[in-house]
């Protein structure tokens, strides 16, 4: 559960951020 604006498809971050 990363932040937004942070490199990983695995985080649980909202829609806007850099996750696949």
């Amino acid at each position: 559960a990363a932040p937004e604006g942070t490199d990983s498809a695995t985080s649980a971050a909202p829609e806007g951020t850099d996750s696949a």
